[in-house]
């Protein structure tokens, strides 16, 4: 019985040296083996500049612009609450909490912030002066829109210029020649279409 448990042992040891071996040649953001002793890169600072972020999508809950070091968020005391309560923005300036964190779940409105809502770090986090490890294409909402805004201006301009009107696939001759009967009425249809 000893020996079985031995050999199960070796077993395991030999297979978790397999596997340390085996991760030395992923791929890491770290920059070094991971074998490696390499000393820690410093803490990048909290910004603390007051100056409100433009959101990146719907509904994103606003990042905090402040340092809060030493803010005691728990079940007795919020320390959010004493600049951003509805009661203390005019003394602090400080923009109040939204009025979605005075609803309860039903939609009702309350005197207080509703306990849901209470844990402010839950949503809304501070920013650091870190640079991204890996470089972010995401592209917000009305930024998508303008560049389709764009995308259909252009090429309505070009069906425009070249007086084609698109069916399907396939331009046709535009429907606009001198001596055509009925021209003024069919230009002003086709021009309040956007065909030309």
């Amino acid at each position: 019985m000893m020996k079985k448990i031995i050999f199960y042992l070796a077993f395991c040891l030999m297979g978790t040296s397999f596997v340390a071996v085996a991760g030395d040649t992923t791929a890491t953001l770290r920059g070094n083996a991971i074998t490696d002793d390499a000393y820690p890169e410093r803490m990048p600072t909290i910004e603390n500049d007051d100056v409100k972020r433009a959101r990146n999508y719907p509904m994103q809950p606003p990042t905090i612009p402040h340092k809060i070091d030493n803010y005691q968020v728990n079940i007795n005391v919020n320390k959010c609450l004493s600049c951003h309560s509805r009661r203390q923005t005019e003394e602090s300036q400080a923009p109040m909490v939204s009025v979605t964190h005075y609803m309860d779940r039903d939609g009702n409105f309350l005197a207080d912030v509703s306990p849901r809502r209470y844990f402010c770090n839950q949503c809304h986090v501070p920013q650091t002066t870190a640079k991204p490890l890996i470089k972010n294409t995401f592209e917000d909402v009305s930024a998508s829109l303008r560049k389709d805004k764009e995308k259909h201006r252009r090429e309505t301009a070009s069906v425009r210029k070249n007086k084609t009107i698109l069916v399907g696939d396939e331009p046709t001759q535009p429907l606009l020649q001198p001596g055509f009967p009925d021209h003024g009425r069919i230009h002003r249809r086709y021009h309040f279409l956007g065909w030309i």
